[in-house]
């Protein structure tokens, strides 16, 4: 039997205050909840528990196959514990309380603002694991909670994140020829899922799965600009004659985009703990200390971090390291257009696009490794990234 989610209230309000004798100073914010249906149905997993469905497992080789019975197909099965799926009974929606506050200023056209923005999510989807093997040598079934059963997926709706940012923006609409946006962002997220819709990182220690969110960016910073040269027809100068129709109608666009890494999680061998879905992570003795290096020895490269600031931790037990304590390579990414418009005659007008994307063609370097038993421990081996370009043609009429 299951209980309803039955109090899914969301009020939503609004505000934009002109400050008195302040020029043209805008105060704007915001305050909503909002509720997130559950995508999955988890009632087709608790279908799958016994009766219904069993899972048997058999060793057959030359000398008893023949044995096997058709008639009763488990009587050679071993079973170490049945695994079941299983709900919570109060079904509950996910809520997001999401709120901002801005302040809006325009200054010669420009248009500068600064904005906080939060939210908070309650009752998120969340796999447990209630059953796992605790940390120990021999046998997992004497090492769970309940050794008559095995893995039970307990779905449950506890999980929680947060969000907090700061957002500064510049909007320079388009005067003389030149339109600029520069918005820069940090912020933080938090919570304790893997993903955007996994289960928790650890399943014996749930509060070690709480930290920053495996997209998590602290900063980001993106220009972007539209600018017509001031040549040709309606411009300031060339805007008669030949010259002008061969040097006017050209536009420069690009899109600049800088960002801090995404988050590192330190891991170990975690083979001592015997503990399935519940990882050992690195002991850190160390500070964290990045050395820029790219690629291993054996290829001419070096470390990216200081690989003697964490090692593999003594004894049955988890490491001294947390998750997502550290990040990654940054971010860097150069968009670039040019555009040349033709008119025909008034009527027609062709636009001629040449586009690059990544056009200083800068390789965004992957993770390095992070687990000291790896062969790899400390070094970039992979990237994307690269130049792309691209030609096009454009009729208006």
């Amino acid at each position: 039997l299951l209980t309803s989610d039955k109090k899914n209230f969301g009020p939503r309000v609004g505000l934009a205050y002109s400050v008195p004798r302040s020029g043209n100073l805008v105060v704007r914010g915001g305050y909503g909840i909002f509720y997130q249906r559950d995508t999955e149905n988890k009632f087709t997993d608790m279908a799958l528990n016994p009766p219904f469905v069993g899972i048997h497992n058999y060793n057959f080789d030359q000398s008893n196959f023949r044995q096997f019975d058709w008639y009763n197909p488990t009587s050679f099965s071993t079973v170490d514990g049945v695994g079941l799926f299983a709900n919570d009974m109060n079904i509950r929606n996910g809520r997001v309380q999401a709120w901002n506050l801005s302040l809006d200023r325009t200054v010669g056209g420009t248009l500068l603002s600064a904005a906080y923005v939060g939210n908070v999510s309650r009752h998120l989807s969340n796999m447990e694991m209630p059953n796992a093997a605790r940390p120990g040598p021999g046998p997992i079934t004497s090492r769970r909670r309940w050794q008559d059963w095995g893995v039970i997926y307990m779905q449950s709706y506890n999980g929680n994140a947060n969000y907090n940012g700061l957002q500064l923006k510049i909007n320079r609409r388009m005067t003389n020829g030149l339109s600029i946006i520069t918005s820069y962002t940090y912020a933080k997220g938090m919570g304790f899922q893997t993903g955007d819709d996994g289960g928790l990182w650890t399943y014996i220690d749930p509060r070690r799965s709480y930290a920053r969110t495996d997209f998590d960016r602290t900063q980001t910073f993106n220009q972007s600009y539209v600018y017509e040269l001031p040549f040709g027809p309606g411009k300031k100068w060339l805007s008669a004659g030949l010259a002008s129709k061969i040097i006017g109608g050209w536009q420069v666009n690009g899109i600049l985009t800088l960002m801090t890494g995404t988050p590192l999680t330190f891991g170990a061998d975690g083979s001592v703990l015997n503990t399935p879905g519940s990882p050992q992570t690195a002991d850190q003795v160390g500070d964290f200390v990045v050395l820029g290096g790219i690629n291993t020895p054996s290829k001419g490269g070096s470390a990216w971090f200081q690989q003697s600031s964490f090692a593999q931790p003594a004894g049955v037990r988890f490491g001294t390291s947390g998750r997502n304590i550290a990040s990654g390579p940054g971010f860097f990414n150069l968009d670039a257009s040019l555009f040349k418009i033709f008119a025909v005659t008034e009527r027609y007008r062709v636009e001629i696009r040449g586009e690059s994307f990544g056009i200083t063609n800068t390789p965004q370097f992957s993770n390095p490794t992070t687990a000291v038993n790896n062969s790899n421990y400390g070094y970039i081996t992979g990237a994307g990234g690269g130049r792309g370009m691209q030609l096009g043609a454009k009729l208006t009429f």
